[in-house]
């Protein structure tokens, strides 16, 4: 990881008077800032018709999430995962359901399909963000949890992203 994030940075600085392209599996080469400023991100998937490339491209969409000094895990490196996923994310508000879902799940002996974006998205207000750039990335199967007292938020975000389920 330190070489990566050594690369990462050396990276960034060749980057401000050259095009570079990578094509990484790696977590610790996704530059948030870069983002922010300008560079491009793409997610390519392998599809029945054959590979597609989605790019993010409402970069405004995490704005905000850069910005939210109460929790930088939203973009983080765990968050940063999601680019190589497959298909069947999870998204939760908080890192308590994050744990908390995974145990229940446990000692239920009930297997879990699908992977946990991050340590959640920050609270029910970021759902809507994180589920667009999932739609924007070319994630098709993506389950959203909410608490019970966002019965309303649950209703507009399933008539939003009709593909998903919340």
């Amino acid at each position: 990881p330190s070489l990566q994030k050594r690369l990462a940075a050396l990276l960034v600085d060749y980057a401000k008077d050259r095009q570079i392209i990578i094509a990484t599996h790696s977590p610790y080469l996704i530059d948030w800032e870069s983002i922010r400023a300008g560079a491009k991100i793409a997610r390519i998937v392998k599809e029945p018709d054959g590979i597609a490339a989605h790019e993010l491209k409402a970069v405004d969409k995490i704005e905000g999430l850069l910005n939210n000094i109460n929790n930088p895990h939203i973009l983080g490196l765990d968050a940063k995962e999601v680019f190589f996923l497959e298909d069947g994310v999870i998204l939760v508000e908080g890192q308590d359901d994050v744990i908390c879902y995974g145990e229940i799940a446990r000692q239920l002996n009930v297997a879990i399909h699908g992977e946990f974006y991050g340590w959640g998205v920050g609270g029910a207000g970021n759902m809507k963000t994180i589920a667009g750039i999932l739609k924007e990335l070319g994630f098709k199967k993506v389950a959203g949890i909410l608490d019970n007292n966002m019965e309303e938020q649950c209703e507009s975000l399933s008539k939003e992203f009709l593909d998903y389920r919340f």
